[in-house]
């Protein structure tokens, strides 16, 4: 990872803070995306130059194409191209199908899948060749709970276009090398809203 660029959504907290630092610890270069707070995001961006990476803050509402795409844009601008994509925004409100709306599972979808969507899209244009997509996911895909139908649904479809993301940008297409992954992460904090 020494000197690769790596763009992290969600990055100012969290799971995404711990991905950011993991691949500062790995010599990366990385877009630490957040939401509103920006002093949680200044805080990731020193703990991953202190794991020995270099990092910058970039503040957008991956809801917003034109604020996903300014990500992109700070990774070319900043540090040359784009290595690595980890697609980590989420949120997650339970609620019974009996009682959830057209606006709920909107809105999930919104947060959870059209940023992914999109990020994946754009990844698939600027991406160098051996670049790396890994789209953090939910054990609520495959594990069945009551209230989490609409938040697992719209973790579900990212899922499937991880999966179809990881075909389209192989080796097939051109000739180069990229991966992408989905991860489930396990106990690790979480927030219910988007970082």
């Amino acid at each position: 990872m020494n000197n690769k660029v790596a763009v992290v959504t969600g990055a100012s907290r969290g799971i995404g803070r711990a991905v950011a630092e993991r691949l500062g610890a790995d010599g990366a270069w990385v877009i630490v995306n957040y939401h509103s707070n920006a002093v949680t995001a200044k805080d990731a961006v020193t703990a991953v130059e202190r794991a020995g990476g270099r990092a910058t803050a970039v503040r957008a509402d991956v809801r917003d194409p034109a604020q996903l795409n300014s990500l992109f844009e700070a990774a070319v601008e900043e540090y040359g191209g784009l290595a690595v994509l980890v697609s980590n925004t989420g949120m997650a409100r339970p609620i019974s199908l009996a009682d959830a709306t057209d606006e709920d599972l909107e809105l999930h979808f919104a947060i959870n899948t059209l940023p992914v969507f999109r990020a994946l899209k754009v990844a698939s244009l600027r991406m160098r060749d051996g670049g790396r997509v890994v789209v953090i996911s939910s054990g609520a895909t495959v594990v069945t709970h009551p209230g989490a139908g609409p938040y697992a649904a719209s973790k579900a479809a990212s899922e499937q276009l991880a999966r179809t993301a990881a075909h389209e940008l192989g080796p097939a297409r051109n000739h180069g090398e990229q991966r992408v992954a989905r991860r489930y992460p396990h106990r690790c904090p979480a927030s219910s809203d988007a970082s």
